[in-house]
């Protein structure tokens, strides 16, 4: 039996496609188990792990625990039995993305989505029909439980006929480092949101166990009061130290990275950020010049900018500039810092 982790988010900055496809090779087509926690993450990098796993030779058992949101969902389903621990919930929503540009970029953005919504109702739909359990209108339920960005428990789940089968934990899922991820949703549970700030490192742990149904128990000490003597003062509980909250989360599996880590991290995707946002504005503005020089030949209104507007001279010729030449300009300056 092989064992497949896919842990945090799916895509570039996370577990992307092509790790699973290495993964299944490796594997030899023996039967996998795949563990899988997951926020949600890239649409396309998701759907392409549905086919590898459908594509497989061999069994595909899944298994999510924790938190399964999104696309991750998806990848859940491509299991030929899928199962979920009793505390962990499963989120369907419609895909949604960021874009810039003009109205026919926009328009092209929304179709393309109307495109993976289409898709991923499709596998829900699929799964659901397989099942049996639910009756009526099974496209139309799927469609407003994705409208409404619908979360289910294991048990809710298994009802409806998402999953096969509930099974007790084995892994823990770090509930921590999803958090950037589980507030950009509108109806995360509470229950999955941690306030860090309010909390002490074993408060955190404490309620990490708690929802992902740990069987361990923290310590509590009681305060007992003996009359007439004055009641006790209670022994103050242990505390876990930032570096055994760490050393737990580590001995599970689990890369904890130090402040110098998370801001080297911060700063590479700022100036990635910053140079996308600069290649789209490079762009935008080329393609409006490109709209201008149209219109002007089109409409005879003059010569096209940096031509002579002298009678009888005829223009300098220069260089024919790329319309990539801006692009090139600013991905050399990014490289030469």
């Amino acid at each position: 039996m092989y064992e497949i982790d896919i842990l945090g988010e799916i895509g570039d900055w996370g577990y992307p496609s092509n790790y699973l496809r290495y993964q299944l090779k490796d594997a030899g087509n023996q039967d996998i188990v795949l563990n899988i926690s997951s926020p949600g993450g890239k649409v396309t990098d998701g759907l392409a792990m549905y086919d590898m796993l459908e594509a497989y030779e061999g069994n595909v058992t899944t298994l999510g625990f924790g938190l399964v949101a999104s696309i991750a969902s998806v990848v859940l389903l491509a299991g030929k039995v899928v199962k979920m621990t009793p505390n962990s919930f499963l989120m369907v929503h419609n895909p949604w993305t960021v874009a810039i540009g003009d109205s026919a970029e926009m328009t092209a953005n929304a179709e393309l989505l109307a495109k993976m919504e289409n898709k991923l109702q499709s596998i829900y739909v699929s799964k659901l029909q397989k099942s049996g359990k639910v009756e009526g209108n099974i496209e139309l339920k799927v469609k407003r439980m994705m409208d409404a960005e619908t979360w289910l428990t294991a048990d809710e789940a298994l009802e409806m006929g998402f999953i096969d089968e509930i099974k007790e934990a084995t892994k823990t899922a770090n509930i921590i480092q999803m958090q950037p991820a589980l507030a950009r949703y509108v109806n995360t549970p509470a229950a999955l949101l941690i306030n860090q700030e309010d909390m002490t490192a074993k408060e955190i742990l404490t309620k990490v166990k708690a929802m992902l149904g740990s069987s361990e128990e923290i310590e509590t000490v009681e305060a007992v009061a003996t009359p007439p003597a004055p009641e006790p003062t209670p022994p103050a509980a242990p505390q876990m130290t930032a570096d055994e909250a760490i050393a737990f989360l580590q001995s599970t599996g689990y890369k904890v990275m130090t402040a110098e880590e998370l801001a080297a991290m911060t700063a590479e995707r700022t100036e990635a950020e910053e140079m996308n946002t600069e290649l789209a504005e490079t762009m935008q503005a080329l393609a409006t010049e490109m709209t201008v020089l149209k219109a002007q030949v089109k409409q005879g209104l003059g010569a096209p900018s940096g031509a002579s507007d002298q009678a009888g001279v005829p223009p300098k010729e220069t260089p024919k500039a790329s319309k990539f030449d801006g692009l090139a300009a600013i991905w050399n300056s990014k490289i030469n810092k």
